[in-house]
């Protein structure tokens, strides 16, 4: 296994690799990904740019497969699901760690597998860099969603560099838990079940005074 500070040539190769195993609008959506969540690992945590830059790429890795398909990826991966996720639209956060683990092994370290795994629902006792792809997934530039372009304006409009660290901090879980939010707000318009996860990552973010100080695995 590599080590998780992939070069900028193993990240180019993936590129490509990805190029071929998604459709125009995923590989967008996910190049949009990488650019977001590169941004915001720049401001909170420089070293994991690489890591999470290989994360963004392969976050949809099974977004575009069939729902035959990914019910037989969860029963090979051992996961049962609980009726709060009876979703299709999230079964790929499960999903996709498998299939890296299975086609892309030298990029499946612990910190991608986690980022990718909860890059949907989020969970309580989120890493940083769990955090940043969530928020990165429905930040980047190409949502046009109305909640979206509001949850990236909100995130971006204060000058984060001139921030201190923990205000930094403080500004990120902020911004998380009006996703959480927003998150809740269109389930609930489509009639669709909120994720037990999503709604515990809400409920623990609220209650943290000092927002990740678990910066890892």
């Amino acid at each position: 296994m590599c080590d998780p500070a992939f070069s900028e040539e193993r990240l180019h190769a993936l590129r490509r690799t990805m190029a071929s195993r998604l459709s125009a609008y995923r590989l967008a959506h996910s190049l949009g990904v990488e650019k977001e969540v590169t941004a915001l690992a720049a401001l909170f945590c420089p070293d994991k740019t690489s890591l999470l830059a290989a994360a963004a790429l392969l976050h949809d890795l099974t977004k575009e497969y069939d729902e035959p398909t990914q019910k037989a990826l969860l029963a090979a991966a051992g996961v049962t699901l609980r009726p709060d996720e009876q979703t299709p639209a999230i079964w790929h956060a499960m999903t996709a760690p498998y299939v890296i683990e299975r086609d892309f092994p030298d990029f499946a370290v612990p910190e991608v597998l986690s980022a990718v795994r909860w890059h949907t629902t989020g969970h309580a006792g989120m890493t940083l860099p769990d955090a940043l792809l969530f928020l990165a997934d429905l930040t980047e530039p190409g949502r046009t969603f109305a909640g979206c372009v509001a949850l990236r304006r909100m995130l971006w409009e204060p000058d984060m560099q001139k921030m201190t660290p923990s205000d930094r901090l403080l500004h990120l879980k902020n911004v998380l838990i009006a996703c959480y939010e927003d998150i809740q707000k269109r389930l609930t318009s489509a009639g669709l079940p909120l994720s037990q996860d999503t709604a515990e990552a809400a409920a623990d973010l609220k209650k943290q005074e000092k927002p990740f100080e678990r910066n890892t695995i």
